[in-house]
């Protein structure tokens, strides 16, 4: 016996039944009754069927997500082979092109590339879904106060979770965050003959990491 919230009677007997995917469960589903009496093993055997049907269920709609996700990848990509190969001698429409295919992509509110120009990082394109104006810093310098420096500096990929709260590791990147209002930042160096020029860089408004599956995509 149990009292809900608002104070009325609650359950007495309770039924719970897995759903089990590959032997792992990933979820329940629950029946109570206000009085004491027990399921039968009719009814449990129908609510384990409906527990099947429902990690069927889940099991296609995952499916379909990632079918329809590896679509959408393979879209941007041939999308961006058509701009490369129709601006042979023009590199400004590929780099719009990526970064407004990867900020769409990895719902981002905004998709930005740089490249090194001596010891600074000088913006070639930034991109977002929206019409609104993209508000960015067209130079960084490349030391380690930047997220974008330190990334070229390290030769890797940086995801900080919440530049407002990384002030100390990060004190550009820290105040840069403060001024445009983003929060969420993921920045990945683009290589050429094993060496960093430049980086392309995500932004989102929210503290909100990006998934391992958009980092790849990145």
């Amino acid at each position: 016996y149990t009292k809900s919230v608002d104070g009325h009677r609650g359950f007495r007997t309770t039924l719970g039944v897995p759903l089990l995917r590959a032997g792992v469960v990933i979820g329940v589903i629950v029946l109570t009754r206000s009085v004491v009496q027990t399921f039968s093993p009719k009814q449990i055997d129908l609510i384990t069927t409906f527990a099947d049907q429902a990690v069927i269920a889940i099991e296609n709609a995952r499916l379909f997500n990632e079918t329809k996700e590896a679509l959408e990848q393979q879209t941007a990509i041939s999308e961006i082979l058509r701009v490369i190969s129709s601006s042979p001698t023009d590199v400004q429409p590929v780099l719009e092109a990526i970064a407004e295919r990867a900020a769409n992509l990895c719902d981002a509110e905004v998709g930005s590339m740089y490249l090194t120009d001596g010891d600074t990082l000088r913006l070639l394109a930034s991109k977002g879904p929206t019409p609104d104006v993209v508000r960015t810093v067209d130079v960084l310098p490349i030391n380690r106060e930047s997220l974008s420096g330190r990334a070229v500096l390290e030769q890797r990929t940086i995801q900080v979770r919440d530049l407002l709260a990384a002030g100390a590791d990060y004190p550009l990147s820290h105040d840069i965050a403060e001024r445009l209002g983003h929060r969420t930042v993921v920045v990945t160096p683009l290589y050429r003959e094993g060496k960093p020029f430049g980086t392309i860089l995500l932004r989102r408004h929210e503290v909100r990491p990006f998934s391992e599956r958009e980092i790849a995509l990145l």
